[in-house]
């Protein structure tokens, strides 16, 4: 055979610019080689390597299958190909030649990486997770491969979770966990479908990983000792409004251990929070930090989603779930003389935002039709910015529909828990406005997607964080709402909702 001739000049020069990060030297460069020598394989892969630099995928692709069909057993030149069509969404054509580049490498990680992306986007999730692990045994602190091999475990876990399989929800999070002990979003994902199926004490003990950054501030955390005064507790704010709400009331049993408290909140809830729990500090939940923060006096921070980690080791421990929430009394009653009249005022809330975890809350409004048109009664719409369709919809119906123009539930939450506490019940999803009735003690039908967030547990039809809350379960989640509202129609007829007197209410 022949010896191969020395590479051109050109060629030699190109792949130097590419080093240097010239890639508009280095395509002059390629093309002169081509010139040189057409069809040059190395040349052609140089010349697409110097366009992708460029940005100039399309025209990338070319070059590069010319190349890998010159060079069938090159890894490399097969490897890149795939990583071009990866990026131009071509899929199937780009596990043709990721699988050509791990059978003549099968130690070259980038490509089995590449290949688990594949897998991932063709929806072949297993096959991802299998590829994608193979790249980290090679190299094990590769991050990106650990990145897609996350991604691709937090995929299967919701699927489970979001078809019911709990069971097997945990035992994934367990393997996956056994494999990567310091992926905190698998321990958290586990920590919820323990607490959802009411293990308590395991549940609790993962769920602490979401507050681990609490140490923004220089203050130890608190082990549930007890403290005496002046030494005082901060209690740390959790994320979501309704959250924050259906975990307040732990902080009166906190004050059993710890007299003196200070807790966050959402600056929008102080008010109200302050004449609700008045024995606790509250101030607003900012960053950075609220000056009152920096009172020498608090020895020991905690987080507020912590606490049932102390209070709560068991169902029997949430207690009697009655109203703690204690609205704007002049606001309540002027809320209710605006919606006034002979019927029962009933709220609705029916979306929760444009975010995934929303969207599987939420309820089509036309799902409503048939519960709201059987009751005699006035609607009260306390859903924040609803959509005009909903409203235009809604109103075609012939229902009575108050008017409050002055509501706002996204910035007046004083008026948007006095509108709630004016309501003989309220008709809601699982969003605050569910936390916020509960805790007011307004009797509120809650409609729950097939699979709501943990605090709502499963199959139960009332909530141990308010008495005051039923629960209606969707049987699967394919958006028919229609088993859920008959169920509610045969109840609240039942129920026969009536319009109560402010002096005999809350």
């Amino acid at each position: 055979m022949p010896p191969l001739p020395p590479p051109s000049p050109w060629l030699i020069q190109g792949f130097q610019s590419l080093e240097r990060g010239d890639a508009v030297t280095a395509e002059h460069q390629f093309r002169q080689a081509l010139m040189m020598r057409r069809g040059e394989p190395q040349a052609l892969q140089g010349l697409g390597l110097a366009l992708i630099r460029q940005n100039r995928q399309t025209e990338a692709r070319a070059p590069l299958e010319q190349a890998a069909a010159a060079l069938p057993k090159d890894a490399g030149c097969a490897a890149n190909l795939g990583a071009l069509l990866i990026e131009l969404g071509d899929h199937q054509a780009a596990e043709t030649h990721l699988r050509r580049a791990t059978r003549a490498q099968p130690g070259m990680a980038a490509a089995w990486n590449n290949l688990g992306r594949v897998l991932m986007h063709l929806e072949r999730l297993d096959e991802a997770e299998t590829v994608l692990r193979k790249a980290l045994i090679l190299t094990p602190d590769y991050s990106q491969c650990r990145e897609n091999w996350r991604e691709t475990q937090d995929i299967r876990l919701h699927r489970l979770e979001q078809c019911g399989q709990y069971a097997k929800a945990l035992e994934e999070a367990d393997k996956a966990l056994q494999l990567d002990p310091t992926w905190d979003k698998a321990r958290y994902f586990r920590a919820c479908t323990l607490l959802r199926l009411q293990r308590f004490t395991a549940g609790w003990a993962d769920y602490r990983v979401k507050y681990d950054e609490l140490q923004a501030l220089p203050l130890p955390e608190w082990q549930g000792e007890v403290l005496a005064p002046p030494a005082t507790l901060l209690i740390r704010a959790e994320q979501g409004i309704g959250e924050q709400i259906m975990l307040a009331s732990l902080i009166e049993r906190a004050r059993s251990r710890c007299p003196r408290i200070i807790a966050e909140c959402d600056e929008r809830m102080v008010p109200l929070m302050t004449r609700s729990l008045p024995a606790i500090t509250w101030v607003p939940w900012t960053d950075p930090p609220a000056a009152a923060l920096r009172d020498p006096a608090i020895t020991r921070q905690f987080g507020l989603g912590r606490l049932p980690s102390l209070f709560l080791s068991d169902a029997t421990a949430f207690g009697d779930g009655a109203a703690f929430l204690v609205p704007d009394p002049v606001r309540r009653d002027a809320a209710r003389r605006v919606l006034g009249g002979d019927k029962p005022i009933i709220g609705l809330a029916w979306a929760s935002g444009r975010s995934p975890a929303a969207a599987r809350k939420n309820i089509p409004i036309a799902a409503l039709r048939p519960l709201l048109t059987s009751l005699s009664a006035r609607f009260v719409v306390l859903q924040y910015e609803p959509a005009a369709e909903d409203m235009a919809e809604l109103r075609s119906w012939g229902i009575d529909l108050a008017d409050c123009p002055d509501l706002d539930p996204m910035t007046d939450l004083e008026g948007f828990a006095a509108t709630i506490a004016a309501c003989d019940h309220v008709v809601t999803i699982s969003n605050a406005t569910a936390h916020f009735a509960g805790a007011l003690g307004v009797p509120t039908t809650v409609l729950l997607s097939a699979c709501p967030l943990w605090h709502w547990f499963t199959e139960t039809s009332t909530s141990p964080w308010y008495s005051s809350l039923k629960l209606y379960r969707q049987k699967k989640d394919d958006g028919d709402w229609s088993d859920v509202m008959a169920a509610v129609i045969t109840d609240l007829a039942l129920v026969s909702v009536h319009r109560l007197e402010l002096d005999g209410r809350r």
